[in-house]
């Protein structure tokens, strides 16, 4: 089952540390439980929460590395 696609809008998460704002990002690959999302603006910091919009279940991601 696939449960993100290229090309979906991904939105950081707000933190309790309330994080520097965020830009929108894309996902553009999936390989296994790694999704690359790419970033026009800034990156969020490392542990946030990237949620996956306009997709049919609520997908939650994890930042665990910025290349």
């Amino acid at each position: 089952r696939t449960f993100a696609s290229p090309s979906k809008p991904v939105l950081a998460a707000p933190t309790a540390a309330a994080a520097p704002e965020v830009g929108k990002g894309r996902v553009t690959q999936v390989i296994g439980a790694v999704v690359d999302v790419q970033f026009d603006g800034k990156l969020p910091p490392i542990l946030n929460a990237l949620e996956v919009q306009q997709h049919d279940i609520r997908l939650v991601l994890e930042v665990a590395q910025h290349l």
